[in-house]
């Protein structure tokens, strides 16, 4: 089926129109709404045609091309997310992935936190999501029931996410919950700004369609709710905040059109960087 990934979906296109060879594994019947599947095997045909490379020295070789890639783009990450004074969106994600104990969870919204976590989270980075009807439904829910069975939670998410889901504080104070929650505010829907009509539509109208600012005070919210809360703007203090027992609220403020200059900054810096090897 169609991959949900604009980025695979590009890549594959470009793969296929250079020569590349599209094949389907599994069903039922032909998939190809993009007119490029070459053909359509199952499972077992697959693993029985690369068995015999996965012993072979040109595998292994083509094997650590990926790994020393991946290597060196992580490193880049970490170079140019210590570059930012401020708190990024894609350091909000690399340091909440990083200081996660072993034998804690993460509960991840969708939309811009877990690509973030994806992208930039590192070799720590690991979740438990939910899409929920609109993508924004019941984060904080799910987050709280995994913290009622005695886990240490933590959860990220963002400022839509956490209002749409708000009714799951009440009484979180009264229960039994190590619940952390982490809300990047950058007071809208974020992943809008990487979207073509961000640069289509006059700035008012994108606010009005796409970006739909909110002017919720998070802090406020939560503390409305009995909860200590708490905004932080740098990592030391976000570090700090991450490792005390819950139940609590960290807002960590952004802005949406700075946070798609710092995506451009590390995606042209890790570019660079392979295309330099």
């Amino acid at each position: 089926r169609p991959a949900s990934s604009k980025v695979l979906a590009q890549w594959t296109a470009r793969a296929t129109d250079a020569g590349a060879v599209m094949v389907q594994v599994g069903g039922p019947g032909l998939i190809d709404p993009e007119h490029n599947v070459a053909a359509v095997v199952s499972i077992t045909d697959l693993l029985d045609a690369v068995a015999p490379m996965a012993a072979s020295q040109r595998n292994a070789t083509w094997i650590e091309s990926w790994v020393s890639a991946d290597r060196l783009a992580g490193q880049v990450i970490v170079d140019v997310l210590a570059g930012f004074a401020e708190l990024t969106e894609p350091g909000v994600a690399r340091t909440v992935a990083e200081s996660i104990p072993d034998d804690a969870d993460l509960v991840v919204a969708s939309s811009m936190p877990v690509r973030d976590l994806e992208w930039f989270g590192g070799p720590r980075a690991r979740a438990h999501a939910n899409r929920g009807a609109n993508g924004i439904d019941g984060v904080l829910g799910t987050a709280l029931g995994r913290a009622l069975t005695d886990r240490t939670t933590f959860v990220l998410l963002g400022d839509l996410a956490f209002v749409h889901d708000s009714n799951a504080l009440t009484a979180l104070e009264r229960r039994d919950a190590d619940l952390r929650i982490v809300v990047v505010d950058n007071d809208g829907g974020g992943i809008f700004s990487f979207l073509p009509q961000a640069s289509a539509l006059p700035a008012d109208r994108f606010e009005l369609l796409f970006g739909t600012p909110l002017g919720v005070d998070i802090v406020a919210l939560a503390t409305s709710y009995g909860l200590e809360a708490r905004t932080v703007q740098t990592v030391d203090e976000l570090v700090d905040l991450l490792a005390q027992p819950g139940p609590w609220v960290c807002c960590v403020p952004t802005d949406r059109r700075h946070n798609v200059e710092v995506h451009a900054a590390i995606h042209a810096a890790v570019s660079n960087t392979l295309d330099a090897r």
